[in-house]
């Protein structure tokens, strides 16, 4: 793995920065590269996708659909999202065992595990931070819809709500007859406690977001509802992305 960019600015400065967690949150192991073959290996790579030079062992991710030739990849460079699951779907196992939170909860974290266990839990996410300035926020009519689909089929659900803007959503949904928790404690090194709570709810009601999309694909509730966008970005073409979420997952109009 290149960790070479992490921590620098995004060259869309709407994007907020990121450091990577994944080996400080999950049971994994990681093979991790040096920053100078990585760098190197990353500007071959970007510089040949800019100038339109085809290259042997670079792969790029299209973003619109499941391209299976990557799983015949032997070496490389393999640059973009892969977000689509069917490049997972051989290893799910394995991805389940290795995906698995290491850190113990105590207090209010463990509290709040203990009554999304013992309730018809759902949780409900919200991504507003940046995408307020990218303009890629989901409309207030796909979380109305996606909390009255769940209403009419998970009784007494109570709602655990997860946010890089929990204020807002206080304001937004706080005094509108919801049953409703805000985990507004979890931020700095703590923020993937907010993964957490959603693969730990029954249910899932998601932003557009890969942050929430892997919390729920980690749900282990065996009959799971899962909401979604039709589209990930509100712009975007209904075809694009068309691989991207699972297919049991149900689709919620824009």
């Amino acid at each position: 793995m290149d960790l070479s960019h992490y921590g620098r600015p995004h060259r869309n400065p709407n994007v907020a920065v990121r450091k990577y967690e994944l080996s400080n949150v999950f049971n994994i192991t990681e093979r991790i590269c040096g920053n100078f073959i990585g760098n190197a290996a990353s500007f071959i790579a970007r510089a040949s996708r800019k100038l339109k030079i085809k290259l042997p062992y670079v792969y790029y991710d299209k973003q619109t659909h499941f391209q299976p030739e990557i799983l015949d990849a032997k070496n490389g460079v393999i640059l973009g999202y892969w977000g689509s699951f069917k490049y997972s779907a051989e290893i799910e196992g394995i991805l389940r065992k290795e995906f698995t939170f290491k850190k113990p909860l105590t207090g209010k974290s463990a509290a709040v595990i203990d009554q999304i266990r013992n309730s018809n839990s759902v949780s409900i996410s919200f991504r507003r931070d940046d995408y307020l300035k990218l303009g890629w926020l989901l409309p207030e009519e796909y979380y109305s819809r996606a909390i009255r689909y769940i209403q009419e089929r998970v009784p007494n659900a109570k709602f655990f709500c997860t946010s890089d803007d929990i204020d807002w959503c206080k304001a937004a949904y706080g005094g509108g007859g919801l049953d409703i928790t805000f985990i507004d404690w979890s931020n700095g090194d703590d923020q993937y406690f907010d993964m957490q709570v959603i693969s730990e709810c029954k249910h899932n009601i998601l932003a557009n977001s890969t942050f929430c999309l892997w919390g729920a694909w980690l749900n282990q509730n065996p009959n799971p509802i899962i909401l979604r966008p039709e589209r990930f970005k509100p712009q975007l073409p209904r075809e694009i992305k068309q691989d991207f979420w699972p297919a049991e997952w149900v689709s919620i109009p824009l």
